[in-house]
């Protein structure tokens, strides 16, 4: 079987943004189901290239299940160094050449943040008005050709501003298949919480951090870029001390982390566009079996709550250190949710999420 993958930019495996880490996993996800993934990336010449070769291939009678995209967050036709549209028939154009030979279409569409004040903020005028202009012709490109729009979470729907003629479903991120080392808690420990993400005006996490100077029987691992801290020494500063400590971990140092927390945080200021934001700290937390506590009234604290694998309360120091006397004091009770969180993690593979996938998209 033979399915095409197709993303408007090159690919950055030292990146770990969103991006860059959804499209490798989600090309390994359908490997692993048994398709042969025709990749589409790069350059608009080396994306030229390619579609020209598979143009070819199906002339000559090679059957593709399905074509499945993920866009970037600049639009289609900008994302070229110089962001401009040298070449706006190439990707839609093939797009409609596979429609037209048969083909069923998906697009996972990640991100609306082009829609929020915070983004008229960084871009003068002119700029954020090309965006813009180029932001709705993808959408009206998607909707003419995509039999299904994919979104992290259903909830982003209401927050698109034209009536898409695409079939609407989320695909939120998905877990990495991993055999944690086995868990342990002594009563006389501190309860270990760990925050892995950024830090800045988007990511506010100074309430948690109050918190747990305040009381002795906690501790907080803050992972975090280092230009990321540099940024933010001057809010958190104060507070780091043998309980509350800052590091910049990855790959097996970041699994070392993982598995000595007892509780992640996704304990976030509010913003409007976390009605819709789908993590995918939150689901790397899973991927260990870590139970996690966010803010109630949000996409990730709904996920938690639904899928039992943590906590959701509302975004107040009182609730906040109510939540954690009551962890404090049932400690012992942490085990039971992790188990839980390890047969949730089950449920959200990447492999799930593309099999989600071929079974929307693939010839019957």
């Amino acid at each position: 079987m033979k399915m095409i993958f197709h993303v408007p930019r090159s690919l950055d495996p030292s990146a770990k943004s969103g991006f860059h880490v959804r499209v490798p996993r989600m090309v390994q996800g359908f490997r692993e189901l048994g398709y042969e993934v025709c990749l589409i990336s790069g350059t608009v010449s080396e994306r030229k290239k390619k579609i020209e070769e598979v143009r070819d291939d199906i002339e000559k009678g090679t059957v593709y299940e399905f074509l499945y995209a993920e866009n970037a967050t600049i639009p289609t036709l900008l994302t070229e160094s110089g962001h401009l549209p040298i070449s706006p028939k190439t990707d839609f154009g093939f797009f409609r050449f596979c429609k037209a030979n048969g083909m069923r279409l998906g697009i996972f569409y990640r991100d609306i943040y082009w829609r929020f004040p915070d983004f008229a903020e960084k871009m003068n005028f002119m700029k954020r008005t090309v965006n813009v202009a180029f932001q709705y012709y993808d959408l009206f490109q998607f909707s003419s050709i995509f039999d299904v729009m994919y979104l992290p979470t259903l909830e982003m729907a209401e927050y698109l501003p034209i009536k898409m003629n695409s079939l609407i479903k989320d695909l939120p991120p998905g877990v990495v298949p991993n055999l944690s080392d086995p868990y342990s808690h002594s009563s006389s420990d501190a309860l270990r919480f760990l925050y892995v993400g950024g830090l800045g005006i988007f990511y506010n996490i100074e309430l948690m951090v109050k918190a747990v100077y305040n009381d002795s029987r906690l501790s907080l691992t803050i992972c975090c870029r280092e230009s990321d801290w540099k940024q933010a020494k001057h809010v958190y500063g104060e507070y780091i001390c043998e309980r509350i400590r800052v590091v910049h971990a990855s790959g097996e140092d970041l699994k070392a982390l993982m598995n000595e927390a007892d509780i992640g945080v996704l304990y976030l200021e509010p913003h409007e566009w976390r009605d819709f934001a789908m993590p995918i700290k939150l689901f790397e937390y899973l991927q260990y079996g870590l139970p996690v506590f966010g803010v109630s009234g949000y996409a990730a604290g709904r996920f938690i709550r639904t899928n039992g694998i943590g906590w959701e309360i509302a975004y107040s120091e009182d609730s906040l250190v109510c939540l954690l006397k009551s962890l404090i004091e049932n400690a012992g009770n942490l085990t039971e949710i992790r188990n839980s969180a390890t047969a949730a993690a089950t449920n959200h593979t990447w492999e799930k999420r593309c099999e989600s996938v071929a079974l929307d998209l693939r010839r019957t």
